[in-house]
């Protein structure tokens, strides 16, 4: 098995190559390949796989969607402090854009939105959003010549 080490370098070594990439257009082989790229290295591999898709969007590059009873409930119709975590039916999709500017925005979206899963899914943040536990990975995407936010 390869080292975080490996991984970081990798990471790093494509930004260099690719980062200015125009017009990168993702397959979901390539985010399943870079998913499990950043979740070795950047994620310690705590994150579990999960389904990515590839779509038009209007409004946003990325998605990050947890349906925790598989009823799909709206945003803010339950009490977020009270979600079950134990819940073992919990499915995750993530759904990318289909046309990023550059190779290092679809990267950059992808490991933002891999941080909303880890906040859910590893440190049971029940808001999951864009607070101090989000922004607490700045530094870290920094040493791997990542931006967390655009």
């Amino acid at each position: 098995m390869k080292s975080r080490r490996y991984y970081k370098q990798k990471i790093r070594k494509a930004l260099t190559v690719r980062g200015n990439e125009k017009n990168y257009y993702p397959t979901q082989e390539s985010a399943v390949r870079w998913f499990h790229i950043l979740n070795r290295s950047l994620f310690e591999n705590k994150l579990k796989p999960i389904k990515i898709s590839i779509r038009r969007m209007k409004g946003c590059m990325g998605v990050l969607l947890i349906d925790w009873d598989a009823r799909k409930t709206p945003k803010g119709t339950c009490d977020q402090s009270k979600l079950p975590y134990h819940n073992p039916t919990i499915h995750w999709d993530m759904t990318l854009h289909s046309k990023f500017k550059t190779w290092r925005d679809f990267l950059e979206t992808l490991a933002h939105e891999m941080v909303h899963q880890y906040q859910v899914e590893v440190i049971k943040d029940p808001y999951a959003n864009h607070n101090k536990n989000f922004y607490a990975w700045r530094e870290k995407f920094a040493r791997y010549g990542l931006k967390i936010c655009y």
